[in-house]
């Protein structure tokens, strides 16, 4: 008499399937007898899980390759991304499978969230400041102008044409500092930006 055809597996069963034959790696490689285990384990045939294995196509010998999108990560909350217990339960997959991952290179491990202490209104601060250091009064920490000269360490002063430190003073006074300064905020604010897109996507192992 024929036995009874199972039952389809459905996506979620594919994708256990897929966990426990990872789990079953050793050394990259698959050890002999791992469908037949995986099948008993699911209840359907070897020839059933060893079709679900080709279909995931993963590529053991790309390691940043994984077979599963862990892309939802970077909607955990902070606090749930300190332990990889807690990203696993947060992404709904074995923490086996997630350290595989980890061990591939193919995520990173912990998200810090610790924030940047700069900001740009503390950029156009210390950048105000800096323009009032620009006097002439040369000095070397920890040694006087009496000791550089003495040891024939001090610097030449050099003289400059009257004319060319006027039209100097001239073109400073033509620029627009404040519009200078937001400028600069704008372009530190954009790379700042791009630095944490490209932490992200390095979260993501893309």
């Amino acid at each position: 008499m024929r036995a009874s055809p199972k039952a389809n597996l459905n996506n979620d069963q594919r994708q256990n399937v897929l966990h426990l034959l990872l789990a079953c790696l050793r050394e990259g490689k698959l050890p002999h007898g791992s469908f037949q285990f995986v099948a008993g384990k699911f209840g359907v045939t070897r020839s059933t899980i060893r079709l679900i294995w080709l279909r995931a196509q993963v590529d053991l010998n790309n390691d940043q390759r994984i077979c599963e999108s862990v892309a939802s990560q970077k909607e955990l909350p902070k606090k749930s991304r300190t332990t990889m217990r807690a990203v696993a339960a947060g992404l709904g997959i074995p923490t086996t499978t997630l350290h595989a991952y980890y061990k591939r290179r193919a995520i990173v491990k912990y998200s810090s969230y610790v924030k940047l202490a700069l900001t740009d209104a503390n950029k156009v601060a210390r950048l105000k400041s800096d323009q009032g250091c620009r006097d002439n009064n040369y000095r070397i920490p920890h040694m006087g102008k009496k000791k550089l000269a003495l040891a024939g360490k001090l610097p030449e002063t050099v003289a400059c044409d009257p004319t060319v430190f006027n039209d100097g003073c001239t073109r400073l006074g033509e620029e627009d500092i404040d519009k200078r300064l937001q400028e600069l905020s704008q372009e530190i604010a954009e790379a700042l930006e791009m630095a944490e897109i490209c932490n992200l996507l390095e979260d993501m192992g893309l």
